[in-house]
Formats: C-alpha cells, sequence, structure tokens
C-alpha cells in the first residue's frame, strides 16, 4: 500500500485547459451547450463495442445539450441535474477506461459543468410546501398504522 499513489482529485483527473478555466464562468449555458457538440473522442472504429460506445457517447451529448439549453431558458437548474451530472461523469470515466477509449475532452467538459454549477451556486427549487402541521398529521397516521400492524403479529 505505502508504494501505490493516492488517488487523483477531480480536477488532476480531469483538468482543463487555463482558457476554459478562467472563462468558464463568464459563458452562458447556451455556448456550453454547444460546445458539446464540438468535443472528440478517439477510438478504434474497428471494434464493434468502440462504434457502440461512441454512438451511445453521441447520443448523450445530444441529450444534455438539449436538456442544458431547456433549464438555461426555464432560468434554474436543479440540485437533481448536479447530481446526474456527476454519476454521468463516473460512468462515463469507468466505460473509458473498461473500453481503452480516450474520452479525456468529453470528461473534462462534464467536470467543467459540474465546477461551473457549484460555482453558480445552485439553489435546490422545491416544490410547494405544505404547512408544518400536516407532515407531523400524516406522521401520527403512519406511525399508529405501524405500531397497529405490529401488534397484530
Amino acid at each position: 500500500m505505502a508504494g501505490e499513489a493516492a488517488p487523483a482529485s477531480l480536477f488532476e483527473r480531469f483538468g482543463m485547459p487555463e482558457n476554459l478555466r478562467s472563462n468558464l464562468h463568464d459563458m452562458d449555458w447556451d455556448t456550453l451547450a454547444s460546445m458539446l457538440h464540438e468535443l472528440s473522442m478517439k477510438y478504434d472504429e474497428k471494434k464493434a463495442a468502440h462504434r457502440k460506445l461512441a454512438k451511445h457517447i453521441s447520443l448523450t451529448k445530444v441529450m444534455l445539450a438539449d436538456r442544458i439549453r431547456h433549464k438555461s431558458k426555464e432560468g434554474r437548474f436543479d440540485a437533481k441535474f448536479l447530481v446526474e451530472l456527476v454519476r454521468l461523469l463516473e460512468k462515463c470515466e469507468s466505460m473509458a477506461i473498461e473500453h481503452e477509449v480516450d474520452m479525456s475532452e468529453f470528461l473534462s467538459f462534464l467536470y467543467a459543468l459540474i465546477e461551473k454549477m457549484k460555482h453558480e451556486k445552485m439553489r435546490i427549487y422545491s416544490h410547494p410546501r405544505f404547512s408544518a402541521e400536516r407532515p407531523l398529521e400524516e406522521f401520527g397516521k403512519l406511525k399508529g398504522k405501524s405500531e397497529n400492524g405490529s401488534k397484530a403479529k
């Protein structure tokens, strides 16, 4: 274990070019969504698994660009989208390692999106709130049902 290197931080693994890092927070979301289509992936076109992965990533980029545009028009992003981006980053990283494919541009871009969302201090947009009494009232009903069920056994 002593000879093993410490796991790299996200920034070290997905370091962004300096110009993107410095201009990232000034870019609007539509520009970032458009940039998604320009990202390339290096893979062996002779391997069917690589072609399938490339198609999957291409579809993911289109869907992600559409979602970014849609959310930016609404004027809000939610924490669920941030979590989905982090999971997508992890999934794509493992697929790149598994298939030995160079997706470094795409992975760096996903990391940049995550950093931009964190920088803009996203808020959680909640649903209309209930009065404070209602959840406690519901909890009491559920608790009663639970106790009655356990007494019957």
